[in-house]
Order: C-alpha cells, then structure tokens, then sequence
C-alpha cells in the first residue's frame, strides 16, 4: 500500500507526529469512555432502577445485537466517507446519549427503555468508530512505524480495559450515578476535541478520498459488502489469518463463559483474589504491548505470529489448578494467555494494514471484526452450554484443544515460510480487486 507522508509525519519517533498522538489520544480517551459506560450504565440500572438480572443481560444483549448489525455495513459506508468525520460524528452522538441520562435522572424520568435505547446506540456508534478508526489510522504513520503505533494502540487498550470499569465503578460509588455519567459523556466530547481540533484527513486526502462519496444503493451496499468479504476469502495468507482469528475468539469466549464458575465454585477463590487473577492479566497485555514492536523487529513479523499462534498450548494451564495453588496458576495462566493474545493482535493488525488497498481498509477491517464477534458470541453460547453438560475444567481443556488445533491454520500458510511480512508474495488479484472495486 503506497504512502506519500510529508516531514511531520516521518518523525522518528511517534510522540513528535501530531496526527499519531491526536489519533491516539483521541482512541485512548473515547476507548476509556466505552469501557467506563459497560459497567456504568448496569450499575445505574441496578442501583437506581433496581433491575433484575434478565433487565441487566439485555443491556449486554443490545450491544452484542449492534455488533452483527451494523459492522458490516459499516466497513462500506467508511470506505465511502471521511474516516475522521465519522469518527468525530461517532464521538458526539455517544456524549449527547451520555448526556440525556443524567438528565432524565436529575429530572426523575429514567427508565429502562431509556437504558436500553443508549446501549444499542452507544454499541452501534462504538462498533462503526472502531471500523473507522482501524482504517484511518493506516494514514497517518510511515509504514515501517505500523507495529510501533499498534502497539501503542493496544498498550491504551489494555490500560482502558483495566481501569474503565473499575473507574466506572468508582464514579458511580463516590460521585453518585449522575456525576459519572456525565464524566463519561465528557471522555467522548474530550476525544471529540482531539480528533477535530489536531487531526486531518490528509491521509484520505492522499487517497482522494476525503469527501463523501454519493448515496449508495442498498444493492450497492450488498455489493460493496462482499466485495470486502471476497477480498479476504481470495487472499491466502489473510483468510488464514481470519479463520484463526476466529478460533481464537470462539476458544476465548467459550473460557470466559466458565471461569468464573470455575474459579469460585470448583477452586474456591474469593472475589478479592478473582480481582487480583484478571488484573494480572492485562498486566500481561501491557507488557506483550510495549514490548511486540521490539519483538517483530528482532524475530521477524511473519516469525511473531507463528510464534504467537504456537504459544496457544499456555491455555491448558488452568486445568492444572487446584484450590491450594489456584490464585498462581491461574495468574500465571492470564499473564502468559493475554500477552499471547495482544502480541498475535499487534502482528496481525500490522499485516492486514500493510497488504490491504487503502480503498478496501474499511470493507476488510469490518468483515474480520464481524467474523470475529460471531465466532466470540457463538463461543459464550458453547462454552455455557459445554460447562452445564461436561463441567467448567472439561470446557476449559476443550476450547484449549480448539484454539491450539486451530495454530495448524497459520503453521501450514505462507507465514511458515516468511521472516517477514515483506517476505511474503504480493497476492496475484489484490491489485485487479482493488481496481474493481474503487
């Protein structure tokens, strides 16, 4: 994919590149934002509207539901808009929805039904600023920088998924509901000012593509959607890739359904130490974080996906626990799986955005997210489902056993063959596909 970046954006590091830092401030804070309002808008539900726990996992519901709505879709309609526009429309319908609630609290006018709208709204403007985002990041960074700038992304990540809730929480316990949503509509309107005040659409300028295209048909759209959904299927190493990526998250969220129950009920472990295990955890993405660029470097990108994928087997780890050694192995066990998981990110990320025509980054960003989140929603359900028929230790090994088969996706591709990304062979119909479809 040709780039054509001006001075500021060569700097040779990407603190000196001020559309990588207002990108990535801007990502980081509305990230912090989603996080904080996953937990926020349950526990005002709970504390406030006294919900029940069917009430609390439609909230959940309604974000997965916006999810395999709209990211297909999604990836065509950003291929055809300002990526930086979307976002900055993304950034502010979530702060007026955040808004609102504390609004009908003050005025004693929340409901459910309220709950329930912001979710599905929020979830659906979530799920289109990260398609947006995957694609307009490409833009704004040398292509020799792409790890490096992935890995600062997922370093964010990893931070906003550990302190979001616990800071959602915590607004909720010491400020009260009202004040904490609030501070959540302010962490979008916070992004909001970034991305508009400090980013561009240079990147999408050097593409020409900047300004928005005209209204698209809804058989265009179909169309559109699976020309992105084509292009993956036709390049050998990337459906590889997806296919794995997949596995991976079907394995992931089928554990996650079950260690819970398996933690407490089948080794005992109190709720202080169950905090402790899953903060470990993210501890491990951090570290996979700020160290995967280094890696990629040193071993070679096409060799660190190999290797994360090998690595796969550290997920029977948790069968070995007991009761007496529970809180170790099962942290060690977060600590190796989640740096396992960010490094394979990292390196995966770095490929599709280096091979993909800058006009099918959205249609390809949103075909793997939505393949990605089926075979996630899809794990939940066999992995409750696996843990009432077998047990929580049984479903633990057999998604282990999944997710270590599925390494042979990756080990039998191209990637054996390559050190690097560059190594790899251009593939024969990415170039005409592109053309077809601009």
């Amino acid at each position: 994919m040709a780039q054509n970046l001006d001075e500021s954006d060569r700097s040779p590091t990407l603190w000196r590149n001020r559309r990588f830092m207002a990108a990535w401030v801007g990502q980081t804070v509305s990230d912090l934002g989603t996080q904080v309002t996953t937990l926020a808008i349950p526990l005002v539900a709970v504390l406030t509207l006294h919900a029940s726990t069917f009430q609390v996992g439609m909230l959940r519901a309604l974000s997965m539901l916006a999810f395999l709505v709209i990211a297909l879709p999604a990836g065509s309609l950003v291929d055809r808009w300002s990526r930086r526009s979307v976002m900055l429309w993304c950034d502010l319908l979530r702060a007026l929805v955040m808004v609102g609630l504390p609004v009908a609290m003050v005025l004693d006018l929340l409901n459910m039904w309220q709950l329930y709208i912001a979710a599905l709204v929020i979830g659906l403007a979530s799920v289109v600023f990260g398609v947006a985002f995957d694609s307009y990041r490409v833009g704004i960074v040398p292509k020799d920088q792409l790890a490096e700038a992935n890995a600062r992304f997922a370093v964010a990540e990893s931070v906003s998924r550990f302190s979001g809730p616990s800071i959602g929480a915590t607004l909720v316990s010491w400020v009260g509901a009202v004040a904490a949503l609030a501070v959540d509509a302010l962490s979008y309107l916070v992004s909001f000012v970034f991305l508009a005040k400090w980013a561009d659409d240079l990147g999408e300028q050097r593409e020409g593509r900047a300004q928005p295209q005209a209204p698209i048909s809804l058989r265009a759209l179909v169309r559109e959607v699976g020309a992105g959904i084509s292009f993956i299927h036709s390049h050998p190493v990337l459906s590889r890739i997806t296919a794995y990526v997949a596995v991976g998250n079907l394995s992931l969220y089928a554990s996650i359904a079950v260690m819970l129950v398996f933690m407490v009920e089948s080794l005992h472990v109190n709720p202080a130490m169950v905090g402790f295990v899953f903060a470990v955890g993210e501890i491990g993405g951090l570290l996979a974080g700020l160290l995967a660029a280094r890696v990629m470097r040193r071993a070679g990108s096409a060799r660190t996906l190999c290797l994360a994928a090998v690595c796969a087997p550290v997920s029977y780890i948790p069968v070995l626990a007991s009761p007496e050694n529970a809180v170790w192995v099962l942290a060690l066990f977060m600590l190796a799986s989640s740096a396992r998981y960010v490094t394979f990110d990292i390196a995966q990320y770095t490929y599709r955005q280096s091979m993909c025509p800058p006009q099918l980054l959205g249609r390809m960003s949103a075909s793997i997210r939505w393949v990605v989140g089926s075979a996630g929603a899809a794990g939940s359900l066999i992995g409750g489902w696996l843990g009432i028929l077998l047990s929580p230790r049984l479903t633990l090994a057999i998604a282990a056993t999944v997710l270590t088969l599925g390494a042979l996706l990756l080990l039998f591709s191209p990637l054996r063959q390559a050190r690097d990304f560059e190594d790899l062979a251009e593939h024969p119909d990415s170039g005409r596909t592109s053309k077809s479809l601009a």
